[in-house]
């Protein structure tokens, strides 16, 4: 059986002790489980294999079954599902017995370094990509076992669609991109034209056109997968540099080349060395790899390169995949709001002080090695990664979510969660959410946006927007805003005329981006829901209310145009790709949207101008939990880069009880 290993070095020598806060990986255990756990994990596999067309995204059942048994955890408790026939059935007490359930569950899914383990999944090439990559070292089955490879075999068949081909992700249509990439792994794993799904995919590729040049970062050309066609400049570009080929590799245009070539070596090895040979994800790391490997394969470099890629695979009921990234810090943050929403802070404190306790060590604690500037990185120190402190990139809502939580423990006594973070490190914090404002006042995710926008007509990956130049997104600026705002409460004697026109020229980037109907366009989630969430949340921070701001009345008015007839909230990806709004197919609802649209509401003040749309959203809500207090997974609610999609499992539990947790708290014992 499969066994999740957290906070270990997996035998090998890692570079730093810190790795080990946060790092988490699955390894093969022959001998482990007892006959009755293999014939259930077996069970597990069957019936997603059986439903995998109607059911496209794992429960992250391995891990779930794994940590529950550790804690020694039962839902004896919790006989039957709780069924709400309306809302006249809502109470105090039926909430609380909801929020208990949904909080005893999460809990016993915290691992002892104190984060939660999730899968990120989503992309369909990321996998493949790396398997490509070892097979050209020649180190795969050094790398992957043959347990590792025959799990990522059973993933890119799960995953695999009807027509015999796979999209870019886990829901989406056949591309000749992923497709090939699929099709190519499962050759050089050692599967044949014997496996009906293999000639399925291989007719689904030559029914199409037959692999041309792959696009992106690669060797090939998929003229299918042009969702924004080649513009003119970059069609010039590619046409120059072929033509340049022959010239630059001889002399003496080829001792400039190897100066070029020498430089790109010297970032690619700052990156490495610098994110703990994790770089910033997958896609680079596979390259950085390659890279590595031609410059000598012996070298550490590489070897150091090669024990970090278990960190990024995941094994679940569907199989093995490898995650673009891993969200620990994120998930940390996020997960410390929604229990101390619920104002059982004390009863969880346990479960706060070590989240707590991986928070503050977590945080990043110096800035990138030498003169970052002159290799193009921003400082990092007091900033939170999306990952780990190891990862090292600093982001500006990690780092402003981490604040937030941080401050938000600030306020509980030290006896519950322990003692509090030190006050320069949350300067720290601050200092780097401010350097990040752009100049209209939103904010960027991982560094200032200083490129001008004509640079992605250079862009080579036509099915990702925005790849070349970073940009301000509603999100990131929202969650400044809101850590910000916090810390000057309770910490006015640092930068406050800084923080106060930095909160005020953020609050005009958030109403000056709202659509007509009220919304916000997310491009970090699905979609419409979780930028205009986000959005609320900010403007209600900064003094905006129902009376006051025509920005929040449109926005209520924009949740409850899109209520469901059953009371629930639920958006497709579509709405990503397409910018308009979709829902699910069958109009049903999403846990995670219709907790979004409730905390929005509950933020806005709907529930003073008409409740029972309110308590409509929260019975739904209870509604979806299940007997033991976990909430399915569902659809897509993750994002990035426009087309493609993720799917954060940890938030199926996050943001229900964050959601129940300031009904009870707002609302239930206001009246």
């Amino acid at each position: 059986m499969w066994r999740l290993k957290v906070a270990e070095s997996e035998g090998n020598c890692l570079t730093r002790a810190d790795d080990y806060v946060g790092r988490r990986y699955w390894e093969f255990d022959l001998e482990a489980g007892t006959p009755e756990e293999r014939a259930h994990v077996e069970k597990l596999r069957q019936h997603f294999w059986r439903n995998r067309f109607r059911i496209k995204h794992s429960a992250n059942l391995f891990m779930r079954m794994q940590l529950t048994k550790e804690k020694y955890w039962d839902n004896i408790n919790y006989v039957d599902n709780i069924v709400l026939k309306g809302v006249h059935d809502i109470n105090e007490g039926v909430v609380t017995n909801s929020l208990r359930r949904a909080l005893d569950y999460y809990t016993t899914l915290q691992v002892p370094d104190g984060h939660w383990p999730c899968e990120l999944p989503g992309p369909l090439f990321l996998g493949p990509q790396m398997v490509v990559t070892l097979y050209t070292t020649g180190d795969i089955h050094d790398v992957l076992s043959f347990e590792h490879q025959k799990e990522m075999k059973r993933y890119i068949y799960n995953h695999q669609n009807e027509d015999g081909g796979w999209g870019i992700h886990i829901e989406g249509h056949s591309t000749m991109f992923s497709s090939v990439l699929n099709y190519l792994a499962l050759r050089l794993m050692g599967e044949n034209l014997d496996q009906t799904a293999v000639a399925r995919a291989q007719n689904w590729i030559l029914d199409h056109g037959g692999a041309l040049a792959i696009p992106a970062w690669g060797k090939y050309w998929l003229a299918e997968d042009l969702f924004h066609p080649q513009s003119s400049v970059l069609k010039l570009v590619w046409g120059c540099l072929r033509k340049m080929e022959s010239i630059i590799t001889r002399w003496p245009a080829s001792v400039l080349r190897e100066r070029a070539l020498k430089l790109a070596m010297e970032l690619i090895h700052y990156e490495d060395e610098n994110s703990q040979y994790l770089c910033i994800g997958t896609v680079e790391k596979a390259l950085s790899l390659l890279a590595c490997w031609v410059e000598d394969p012996n070298s550490d470099a590489y070897k150091y390169h090669l024990r970090r890629i278990h960190d990024y695979l995941w094994v679940s009921e569907d199989g093995m995949t490898l995650q673009g990234s891993t969200s620990q810090c994120w998930d940390v943050a996020l997960s410390i709001q929604a229990i101390i929403s619920s104002e059982f802070a004390k009863e969880y404190g346990t479960t706060l002080a070590k989240a707590h306790d991986f928070l503050k060590k977590s945080q990043v604690q110096q800035n990138p090695s030498g003169d970052f500037t002159k290799m193009y990185r921003h400082a990092s120190k007091g900033a939170w990664a999306f990952s780990t402190a190891s990862h090292g990139w600093q982001v500006s809502d990690c780092t402003a979510e981490g604040l937030k939580a941080a401050l938000l423990l600030s306020q509980i006594s030290p006896i519950i969660v322990g003692e509090e973070l030190d006050k320069m490190h949350l300067y720290d914090a601050v200092n780097i959410i401010l350097s990040l404002q752009s100049a209209n006042g939103g904010f960027p995710a991982w560094e200032p946006a200083k490129a001008s926008s004509w640079l992605e007509m250079l862009n080579p990956i036509e099915f990702f927007e925005d790849t070349l130049i970073e940009r301000e997104y509603v999100e990131c600026t929202s969650s400044a805003i809101q850590a910000l705002s916090f810390f000057l409460k309770l910490h006015p004697e640092f930068r406050k005329r800084d923080i106060e026109m930095c909160i005020s020229k953020a609050l005009r980037y958030i109403e000056n981006n709202q659509n007509a109907d009220g919304s916000w366009y997310g491009r970090w989630g699905v979609c419409f829901t979780y930028a205009t969430w986000f959005a609320v949340e900010a403007l209600v921070v900064g003094g905006r209310n129902y009376q006051n701001s025509l920005c929040i009345q449109r926005a209520c008015g924009f949740f409850l145009s899109k209520q469901l007839p059953c009371g629930g909230w639920g958006e497709s990806y579509l709405s990503c790709h397409n910018k308009v709004f979709t829902n699910l197919e069958g109009n049903r609802a999403h846990a995670v949207h219709t907790a979004w649209a409730l905390l929005s509401l509950i933020k806005a003040g709907q529930v003073e101008r008409d409740p029972k749309l309110v308590h409509q959203g929260v019975k739904v809500l209870i509604n979806l939990q299940l007997a033991n207090g976990d909430f399915p997974q569902q659809e897509f609610t993750g994002a990035f880069m426009r087309y493609c999609m993720l799917n954060y499992s940890s938030y199926r539990n996050i943001f229900p009880i964050w959601a129940l947790g300031e009904y009870r708290r707002r609302i239930l014992l206001c009246t």
